[in-house]
């Protein structure tokens, strides 16, 4: 959630950051869990996978939705 804050922050006073910041949310929306999951076990392994995991859904979310 301070991710998505200090991002929608910085966005709403600097135009230029939302216009290079938009296409990685877009991204990160589009992106299958599924088969960001198997990727990442194959990666990272099974101790950080959920924590990218959360951060991968919640984060584009929670920009949003505070940056509207």
């Amino acid at each position: 959630f301070i991710i998505s804050l200090f991002l929608a922050i910085f966005a709403y006073f600097f135009g230029w950051f939302r216009s290079i910041i938009s296409p990685f949310i877009a991204i990160m929306r589009s992106t299958p869990v599924a088969a960001l999951i198997v990727i990442l076990i194959l990666l990272i392994g099974t101790k950080l996978t959920p924590i990218f995991i959360t951060l991968f859904v919640i984060v584009p979310l929670a920009y949003e939705n505070i940056y509207s």
